[in-house]
């Protein structure tokens, strides 16, 4: 007699016929999904209709005045030495090193204002303003400023508003830039029942490619007007995948029909494979957005994107390579007015580059002695053997 052996639910043929019949009429009726791991695949003619919503959402903060206090801690360092040098492991900091900062920062229309205030006073200690030719900076304290082409700056990364949902990194990398850039390279998935969308490209070097060493994640959320929820940095690696940085909005909030991060913590991860602290914060900035004295998709004066140099202040222009201290008052916007009214004008602030000392003459000089010496050498030697000989 047999024993009486329970068949495997699903191994039977009937049984896989089944299940094979239910995934075709799922894929009928979800004709632009593909399975890929936990998340969906989206297929490809679906991509330009998600890269324009994203797209979409962003644009709709036209603009923004907000105020934001950001708490920095830092939990692990480098040993260095005193001039800023590496001298050994990564070590913990315990407790970590807090930092605090409060900003009012305002943009339009590419145009932007960053004004660091003192967390206990209130008073506005330095001033951005750029525009899209370059930036100007005042500070107050040391009445020095600085004259520069617009560019991209790391100096307020985990503090910049605009890192929250518009930019990959602080001064104006902006999101769609890279993903449009990237185009023929981009995958995008759904997640969480189609809630959220989102969109990776990996590392891509060449002419054309912004930031082409670094691969960026970035989830969109259906639920919050499809605003990005979380913006990701990562490398490759020996074929696996190493996350530098990681944005993750908290909160948002509606705003006359727009939604816009009000809380928003980043993180810079430890990246060096070899350490104990591989994959952990290396630091943490805390966003928050003082809503009382914020807002957005208000009219801005123009007024606020120009910085006025006082009368006195030692002025570095970059653009002119020239440093001077202003003679009159800064009308905000004219840099050749401003260099021209200056006082003790230096038409050139790059240091000379010390001569190049060159060595050739001493190895002529060492090469004709040594000639010398082994030619007299000869001479010697030769005399003293004519002598024996005779």
């Amino acid at each position: 007699m047999r024993a009486h052996i329970p068949k495997r639910v699903g191994s039977s043929v009937f049984a896989r016929l089944f299940y094979l019949a239910i995934g075709i009429a799922l894929a009928a009726l979800f004709p632009g999904r593909l399975a890929a791991g936990d998340d969906v695949q989206v297929v490809d003619d679906q991509v330009p209709a998600l890269l324009d919503s994203l797209e979409a959402a962003i644009n709709s903060v036209r603009s923004f005045d907000v105020r934001t206090t950001t708490k920095s801690e830092g939990y692990y360092q480098y040993e260095r030495a005193s001039d800023g040098s590496v001298t050994g492991p990564m070590r913990q900091l315990n407790p970590p090193r807090v930092d605090m900062y409060v900003h009012r920062q305002v943009y339009h229309d590419g145009f932007r204002r960053m004004e660091t205030l003192d967390p206990k006073t209130g008073q506005v200690e330095e001033i951005l303003a750029s525009n899209r030719e370059y930036d100007k900076l005042l500070f107050k304290s040391s009445s020095t400023g600085i004259v520069r082409s617009s560019r991209t700056s790391n100096a307020w990364q985990g503090r910049d508003y605009e890192e929250t949902f518009r930019d990959l990194y602080s001064g104006g990398v902006r999101i769609m830039l890279v993903l449009r850039e990237r185009r023929k390279w981009l995958r995008v998935f759904e997640s969480d029942a189609g809630r959220r969308v989102i969109f990776e490209v990996d590392p891509k070097g060449g002419p054309g490619v912004t930031f082409g060493g670094w691969g960026f994640r970035v989830t969109a959320d259906k639920s919050k007007g499809f605003m990005p929820n979380v913006i990701e940095t990562y490398d490759v690696i020996d074929g696996g995948r190493v996350y530098l940085s990681r944005v993750t909005v908290t909160e948002f909030k509606a705003v006359d029909g727009v939604v816009v991060p009000v809380k928003v913590k980043r993180e810079n991860l430890v990246t060096e494979k070899g350490s104990p602290f591989f994959g952990r914060s290396l630091r943490t900035f805390s966003l928050v957005v003082d809503e009382k004295q914020s807002s957005w998709n208000r009219p801005v004066p123009d007024e606020l994107f120009k910085v006025a140099f006082p009368t006195g202040t030692k002025v570095t222009d970059e653009i002119r390579q020239v440093a001077y201290v202003t003679g009159s008052a800064d009308p905000g916007d004219n840099l050749d007015a401003l260099a021209a009214n200056a006082k003790g004008l230096i038409t050139n602030i790059r240091p000379a580059a010390p001569p190049t000392r060159s060595y050739l003459w001493v190895w002529i000089t060492a090469g004709c002695v040594g000639v010398l010496a082994v030619g007299l050498l000869l001479y010697w030697y030769r005399r003293r053997a004519s002598r024996r000989t005779s």
